[in-house]
């Protein structure tokens, strides 16, 4: 009798043994608060600027040397900031016609910037690159150069990252517009007339 009790304690012990023990709880994973964080861009997303803030038209003119008037048309475009049409006004005196100059009511630009989101000098570059545009430095942080064939001339797009607001803005120059160093000149006028202030809200 007492072997049986044995022979069923021991089996008992072995039944206990073999059951799967429970799984053990898995360790929380770690929150990275950082990741939660909503990203800054230079102006919040989905808010327009009118062009009154983004462009400059008498000191922009100056430095081109046209009269300017800018239409605004940010409503076209659902992905920009702004955009603005540069037009050239009547120039104050007798006005002089000289050979590729604009003609008084003609475009001069259109500036689009882009201020929702925040770039940075590798990602324009690469995007530039890409697409087979020149790359350089003489203006904002990086620019770059699109060629767009035009008949039998060609226009220049300029690309440029303007270093203390972080917008990128994108001057695409009028139909008659086939002059690079105006189109250039137009860009480094934006770049340097542009700042965070020109960004705020205005005050009600």
């Amino acid at each position: 009798m007492r072997g049986i009790w044995r022979w069923l304690a021991a089996l008992g012990l072995l039944a206990c043994t073999s059951q799967d023990a429970p799984p053990a709880k898995p360790a929380p994973k770690k929150t990275n608060p950082s990741a939660w964080k909503e990203i800054e861009t230079p102006v919040a997303v989905g808010r327009k600027l009118p062009c009154a803030q983004v462009v400059a038209v008498d000191k922009i003119g100056a430095a081109v040397g046209y009269a300017l008037e800018v239409v605004d048309q940010s409503q076209k475009d659902p992905d920009a900031t702004s955009v603005c049409r540069l037009m050239t006004g009547k120039p104050p005196g007798k006005p002089k016609k000289e050979k590729g100059a604009l003609e008084a009511g003609e475009e001069l630009a259109t500036v689009t910037a882009y201020c929702w989101y925040p770039w940075s000098v590798p990602e324009i570059k690469k995007r530039c690159t890409d697409q087979g545009e020149e790359t350089a430095t003489d203006i904002g942080d990086i620019n770059c150069v699109r060629k767009v064939p035009a008949g039998e001339h060609e226009r220049f797009v300029v690309t440029v990252l303007e270093p203390d607001t972080r917008c990128k803005l994108v001057v695409n120059p009028g139909p008659a517009n086939y002059d690079l160093a105006l189109t250039k000149a137009t860009a480094k006028a934006l770049v340097e007339t542009l700042d965070k202030d020109s960004l705020k809200p205005p005050k009600q």
